[in-house]
């Protein structure tokens, strides 16, 4: 007698309801896992292009600005869609447009500024600020990269003045 080794429909079901459960508490955290990455590639993405354009101060002899692109010729507190400039060829070496992930993407800055300037040194002109990217969804994604007057650049992760900045962006 050859007996068929194999599920019964009554297994198979049991396990794809398992399955489900299990996948059901699994995706609200896999969606900021996700959500976690974008945000840590923005920021990692905004220092490049901060670092670079310290590089390209320093070779150009040029002072450079970082800035919010309010479609016109000044800068912008609002960094949503951020530009850099070589001040002195009035040239735009870069454009980034951010996600809609954030509710608020503003740089604060010492001497009131709109925009981040790099002298040809690499310094910035006596300068530091902090850009903010606040997050939508989870509060634990906010972000604050600080910027101090050598030009090097920090990101602050959940940290309290980050969370009552953001939070108060937000409203």
């Amino acid at each position: 007698m050859n007996l068929v080794k194999g599920f019964t429909i009554t297994e198979l079901m049991l396990t794809l309801a398992i399955i489900s459960i299990i996948g059901l508490f699994a995706a609200p955290s896999m969606s900021e896992f996700l959500e976690r990455n974008k945000v840590e590639a923005d920021t990692g993405q905004i220092i490049n292009i901060i670092n670079t354009a310290r590089s390209h101060a320093i070779s150009k002899k040029s002072p450079i600005i970082i800035c919010g692109d309010d479609q016109s010729e000044k800068c912008s507190r609002n960094w949503y869609q951020l530009k850099v400039i070589n001040t002195s060829s009035k040239e735009v070496i870069y454009n980034m447009a951010l996600n809609s992930r954030y509710s608020a993407v503003t740089w604060s800055a010492f001497q009131n500024k709109p925009g981040l300037t790099i002298a040809p040194t690499g310094y910035t002109a006596q300068q530091n600020g902090t850009l903010y990217l606040c997050h939508k969804q989870y509060d634990s994604l906010h972000r604050a990269i600080v910027v101090s007057k050598s030009g090097r650049s920090t990101v602050k992760r959940q940290d309290g003045e980050t969370n009552r900045r953001c939070n108060s962006l937000s409203k």
